[in-house]
């Protein structure tokens, strides 16, 4: 958990908010199309609009959201989950949650204000899910 909170720390010391390379604090792929480090800088049209027409929050429920990828988004197909992630089982006793002191929220939080307001994040780390 402390070197999540350092490398938190580490990028936005590296890519501040408002900087040039704020994008880079998620991503060096394509970063020179994104003008911020949000998720939905990887949605949005050149007008700042949402450019899809579904966004599955896979952080809540994968399962769920895969159900719903395969039935509303991709009728037919026939997908299926091939597994159980290894990593599910793996740490499953560890929340997300847990990873984050005060200031690595606070800073994820800043590099991601957009996101909270696009996509209905709560502004509180929900530690019961």
């Amino acid at each position: 958990m402390l070197r999540f909170r350092q490398w938190v720390r580490d990028l936005d010391a590296a890519y501040p908010v408002g900087s040039p390379r704020s994008a880079l604090f998620t991503s060096m792929s394509a970063a020179s199309a994104r003008s911020d480090a949000s998720q939905f800088a990887w949605v949005e049209d050149t007008s700042g609009n949402l450019a899809v027409s579904t966004v599955l929050r896979l952080e809540t429920s994968f399962q769920h959201s895969f159900a719903r990828l395969s039935h509303d988004c991709l009728p037919g197909c026939g997908l299926a989950l091939p597994h159980v992630s290894a990593s599910a089982t793996r740490v499953a006793s560890r929340h997300f949650a847990d990873y984050y002191d005060a200031t690595a929220e606070r800073l994820v939080r800043l590099q991601t204000v957009r996101d909270f307001g696009a996509f209905g994040y709560s502004e509180h780390l929900d530690r019961s899910s």
